[in-house]
């Protein structure tokens, strides 16, 4: 398996590629784990419940029309919206440039720092369902 190098990653938040005000994306795909231990046993037994998937970013806020603070400050608590993340930009014919999609509802947008240095911001987004894409 090749190994890839994090240096374009990509993101697309309802339809806008937000790549450009972005340094960090994490994305965590996790399943929910449901407790099903009985009387007369002596340990834990779990079984697998919901998948859930979350995305995180980090990067540098733009105020204006059309740039990255309008897009996510509207998208805030909005259902439904499409995420595409890359981990080497989207490129066709390479077996190492894995994406994936889902529907997801931005759950949080943070923005604030240290003074003399430029403006952060961090999100996330709560999702559901993921395909994993070529």
């Amino acid at each position: 398996m090749a190994t890839v190098a994090f240096t374009n990653g990509l993101l697309v938040f309802g339809g806008q590629d937000l790549s450009g005000d972005l340094n960090q994306l994490g994305l965590e795909y996790s399943a929910e784990i449901l407790d099903a231990t009985t009387f007369g046993v002596t340990t834990r037994i779990h079984k697998g419940g919901l998948t859930t998937v979350r995305l995180t970013g980090r990067g540098y806020v733009q105020f204006g029309s059309s740039l990255v603070d309008e897009a996510l400050a509207t998208g805030l608590g909005v259902d439904d919206n499409v995420i595409v993340v890359f981990a080497n930009a989207a490129t066709q014919g390479t077996a190492t440039d894995k994406g994936f999609a889902f529907k997801a509802t931005q759950s949080s947008l943070t923005r604030g720092g240290t003074v003399g240095e430029l403006l952060p911001f961090d999100v996330a987004f709560e999702g559901r369902g993921i395909e994993g894409a070529a």
